[in-house]
């Protein structure tokens, strides 16, 4: 995962939610702009180049 494309992605406002990430984001009490700020400023702690669908990675 580029984290730098992530981001540019994100400040773009070019993000998919799917119905699935919604529903356990809203169960847990995070918001999408919370979201938004992590991936803005966090730390890429692991990267998970090979995952399925699509690279993944852990930010803290």
């Amino acid at each position: 995962m580029n984290l730098l494309k992530l981001r540019k992605a994100v400040s773009a406002k070019r993000v998919e939610w799917n119905k699935h990430s919604l529903e356990r984001m809203l169960e847990q009490g995070i918001s999408r702009k919370l979201v938004f700020e992590i991936l803005l400023e966090g730390e890429e702690i692991e990267n998970y180049p090979d995952d399925k669908p699509y690279p993944s990675a852990l930010i803290f």
